[in-house]
């Protein structure tokens, strides 16, 4: 038992006791060639399931962001409408109808902004 315990232990980058150097390089290169391919393999697991999700995330945005410009440009048409109609009936002054469309214009101009950036146009 003590001769066993006075050996030095194997180490991964040594070869075993009884095994010559060549072969055991040749092992070794087999070794780090199948990890290669497995890691290879899992990268491209990884990139086709991140394509999914990430195909998935832009249909979800798109499909918001449409649905988010629906209701802000029908709102803005009845604002402009209901302020045209005021306006010339004479309900308010040609000055606040001139600032709220120009508020209105501006906040579409920030909508467009935020949609060519690709950020949600409801986001900060």
């Amino acid at each position: 038992m003590k001769d066993d315990e006075e050996k030095e232990p194997v180490h991964g980058y040594a070869p075993p006791p009884g095994v010559d150097a060549k072969t055991w390089a040749e092992v070794e290169k087999h070794r780090i060639d199948a990890q290669k391919a497995r890691d290879e393999k899992l990268i491209d697991t990884v990139k086709e399931v991140a394509e999914e999700i990430l195909g998935y995330v832009k249909s979800y945005y798109s499909e918001k962001t449409l649905r988010i410009t629906r209701w802000l440009s029908l709102i803005a048409v009845l604002i402009v409408i209901s302020t045209t109609i005021l306006t010339f009936y004479g309900r308010i002054s040609g000055e606040a109808f001139a600032f709220i469309i120009g508020s209105i214009i501006a906040y579409v101009f920030v909508i467009l902004a935020r949609i060519h950036m690709g950020a949600s146009p409801g986001a900060g």
